[in-house]
C-alpha cells in the first residue's frame, strides 16, 4: 500500500489535464491501492486479482511508453543516457521472465 500511496501523492502534485503521463501514473497508483486490498483479502476473488495484476502491467507499459516518448524528445544527452538506462532497468525488473501467470497464482 505504501507504494500505491506514494505514487499518488507524487502524481497529485501534477495536473493531469494535457499530461497522458501523470494521467497513467494516477491511474496505477489506484490499479496499486486496488491491488494491496486483494493482497490483504479484503476483497474480490482470485480471477480480479489476477485482472488487476494484469492491468497493473498494461498501465506500467503505458508509462514507460510515454517515458520513451518524451526521453527521446530530451536535448540533454546525459539526461537521456541516464533516462533511457533506468527505463531499461525497471523493464527488465518488471518482467516474470518466462514464468507462466497459473504458476504464480496456483
Amino acid at each position: 500500500m505504501t507504494a500505491a500511496y506514494d505514487l499518488h501523492q507524487e502524481a497529485m502534485k501534477w495536473s493531469s489535464k494535457g499530461n497522458d503521463l501523470i494521467a497513467a501514473a494516477k491511474k496505477m497508483a489506484l490499479l496499486m491501492a486496488e491491488m494491496s486490498k486483494h493482497v490483504r483479502g479484503e476483497g474480490g476473488s482470485k480471477k480480479e486479482l489476477i485482472d488487476c495484476a494484469k492491468a497493473i502491467a498494461k498501465a506500467s507499459e503505458e508509462v514507460t511508453r510515454l517515458a520513451k516518448e518524451i526521453t527521446n524528445r530530451c536535448p540533454d544527452k546525459r539526461m537521456k543516457t541516464v533516462s533511457i538506462q533506468i527505463m531499461n532497468l525497471y523493464e527488465c525488473n518488471g518482467t516474470n521472465n518466462g514464468v507462466n501467470d497459473e504458476i504464480l497464482y496456483k
